[in-house]
């Protein structure tokens, strides 16, 4: 599964094209970054992240939120995120496995790095499409989803009023 990154490294990126409608599986694909993007501007039902065309928002995001400047850096970052990311180190903290965090954290920074033109379409799904065995292995529910990404919230929220 994870070649996916070493082929999309070598491939060009393209900017975002007019997107179709999207079918009830992309829905919910998309629907994993939902607890990520609670504000007004966030597109729910698109792969374009923002309602708005704004790819120098989605650029300037990654570079200031991830430190990511560029395609490479963006597939090894996702990389990660669903190798081990944050729930490693979460674990003992939270008692359990606590992929909702990088899975929502993983589908918002595939959909920024779409908009910043990092990705094309046809990547981004590709991409997207590798959290649902996981996923659905972990969670058999949106409620079990939520519950795990905010047990996860609470836990980097006190870490920060900590700091």
């Amino acid at each position: 599964m994870f070649e996916m990154f070493q082929r999309f490294r070598r491939q060009p990126s393209a900017p975002p094209p007019h997107e179709p409608p999207l079918s009830t599986h992309q829905l919910w694909l998309v629907s994993l970054s939902a607890p990520v993007n609670r504000g007004r501007e966030a597109s729910r039902t698109t792969l374009y992240p923002f309602r708005q065309r704004d790819d120098a928002e989605a650029e300037r995001w990654l570079r200031e939120e991830w430190e990511i400047p560029d395609r490479d850096e963006l597939l090894g970052r996702l990389e990660g995120l669903l190798r081990n990311g944050y729930r490693a180190s979460l674990r003992a903290q939270t008692g359990t496995d606590p992929l909702a965090w990088d899975v929502a954290l993983y589908v918002d920074v595939v959909r920024k790095g779409y908009a910043a033109g990092h990705l094309d379409a046809a990547t981004a799904w590709q991409l997207l499409h590798a959290t649902v065995k996981p996923t659905v292995a972990a969670y058999d529910s949106w409620q079990a989803f939520a519950a795990d990404y905010l047990l996860v919230r609470k836990v980097w929220m006190e870490g920060l009023r900590a700091t």
